[in-house]
């Protein structure tokens, strides 16, 4: 495609290199917090008395929303119906509850001991965090490269 296609969108060149910037500390971020569990697991143990079990089962979040309902599929259509900025919206709206929700989770003393379901409480609350989480950064992650693929193309996306 040419550069001078009217059809692209007309973003000055700093702007769109801004934007990737932004957007690559974001991914890179919120990665970052996906995997930032695991090393602290020994402290998970210690200080909060959880199990392995208790720490595979938060760890198992991770697919909850994007294997087993379809996340990926719903984010795609949205991001085909209502564009980059709606989905990227949603996309870190839903980083940030679950992120709240995590850290809520390993706040000591903020939810109840008793067992739910056959579950702590706050091990429940941490993985249904992470799965919104993770909703989330699989979501942004699909908005991410259509939006960088509209403001380089005909340009520099190579």
């Amino acid at each position: 495609m040419r550069a001078d296609n009217p059809a692209l969108p007309r973003m000055p060149q700093s702007a769109r290199w801004s934007a990737l910037a932004l957007v690559s500390l974001t991914m890179m971020c919120a990665y970052y917090f996906d995997k930032v569990m695991a090393p602290l697991k020994p402290l998970l143990e210690s200080q909060l008395g959880w199990s392995s079990t208790d720490y595979g089962f938060m760890c198992s979040g991770l697919g909850w929303l994007n294997v087993f309902c379809f996340g990926l599929v719903f984010s795609g259509v949205i991001l085909d119906r209502k564009g980059v900025r709606f989905t990227g919206l949603m996309a870190a709206l839903a980083m940030i509850v679950g992120a709240s929700m995590q850290a809520a989770a390993l706040t000591p003393g903020l939810l109840p001991a008793s067992p739910w379901l056959g579950l702590k409480p706050p091990v429940l609350l941490a993985a249904s965090g992470l799965a919104v989480f993770c909703f989330g950064l699989e979501s942004a992650g699909i908005t991410v490269s259509k939006a960088i693929v509209q403001w380089f193309q005909g340009r520099e996306l190579a």
